[in-house]
Formats: structure tokens, sequence, C-alpha cells
């Protein structure tokens, strides 16, 4: 099998990966969503089997947006390619609303947030990039075989460049953070608001 951060690919394009760089330097960083094809292998197991449709996605996608916000990360919207449900016999492949996330504040609660987060959304997996781009991994979230709950799957280097099965990219769009400290007071209050749900299972 070829190295998963081979598989995971071309993070961002090339008008990008300069800002990428600064951040992934700076900040622990990550990469999640709330898309999913079905509710299969979540941990609670009362969803499985309940399909979505891209309207639901999109909508718990915004939940996830103005938690994470909410948290005070740096939050940029990109588009990922996944592979549902890895190495067996329904795996499909996911095409979704991702979000490149930046610990802007050095919460040392992260990590931690990002995978129960990952818990509560039933995904396969959250990427977690430390800070500096040479310790990465995929964080197992769901009872799927692949990586399994609780699994960490080492990742090795951050690498762009590589057309693979999982990828992120930013298309031609350039690159920024929104941040819950920039937001005005209105979109603050609205933020907060959206965040409740998962806030209040973190």
């Amino acid at each position: 099998m070829r190295n998963l951060m081979d598989k995971f690919g071309k993070l961002l394009n090339e008008s990008t990966l300069n800002r990428i760089h600064t951040h992934v330097m700076e900040h622990d960083c990550s990469v999640i969503t709330a898309f999913r094809n079905s509710f299969v292998n979540c941990l609670d197991d009362d969803n499985d089997e309940e399909r979505l449709n891209i309207r639901t996605n999109k909508n718990i996608n915004k939940t996830l947006k103005a938690t994470l916000l909410s948290l005070g990360y740096g939050v940029t919207e990109v588009k990922g390619t996944y592979i549902e449900n890895y190495l067996s016999d329904n795996e499909i492949e996911v095409k979704e609303d991702s979000y490149f996330v930046v610990n802007l504040k050095d919460d040392p609660d992260f990590v931690d947030n990002i995978i129960k987060m990952g818990e509560i959304l039933c995904q396969d997996s959250v990427l977690i990039i430390k800070q500096g781009g040479d310790d990465n991994y995929l964080a197992g979230t769901n009872k799927s075989d692949f990586p399994g709950h609780g699994e960490l799957v080492n990742l090795g280097k951050l690498k762009a460049g590589i057309e693979s099965q999982f990828m992120t990219k930013v298309g031609g769009r350039p690159f920024t953070l929104e941040s819950f400290d920039n937001l005005q007071i209105n979109s603050k209050r609205i933020v907060i608001e959206y965040s409740k749900p998962i806030i209040n299972l973190l």
C-alpha cells in the first residue's frame, strides 16, 4: 500500500502553499468535515443507515464551522475527496466540503476537540497536522474498519502536488482564514447560536 500521506495527496494548490506552510510551521492544524454519504459505523448506532442528502450535509457542516469559529480556531473552506468506509465492501468516494483548521491561539485541547467532533459527526477519521508538518496522522473517530475507532495512522511528512484518493484543494481562490475575533457582532451571535449543539457535547 502506498504511503498514506500520498493518498491524502494534494493538500492545497500552488497559490496557497506558502500561506499553508506558514500556518503549519506555527500551529497545529487539522482537516475535518461533517459530510457523510450515510450514517454508518457511528459510535451511536441509533442513526445507522440513514442516508444524507447534500442539503443536510451542508447544514451540519455550517454547524461544524460555527463550532470551530466559536472555539477560536482559524477556518477556511476547502474541497475534499475521501473514500468513506475505506477497505470495506461498502466503500464509496465522497466529495465533501471540508475545513482546513488552524489552532491560532494554541489551545491545548485542540486535538482532543477535533477528534471529539469527528466522533460526534460520525466521521471515519480526522486529519491532524502537528506543528512543523513532520508528525501527521489520521485519528479514527467511528467504527469503520479503517482506521478504526481510537486508532492513529501515522502519515509522515506533509506533501503536496500529488493527486490521489484522499485530497483537499482550494481551487484557484485566494486562501484566507476566518476567525471569531474578526467577525462582526451580529455574525458572532449567529456563530454562537449555530455552535451550541456541538459545543454542548464537547
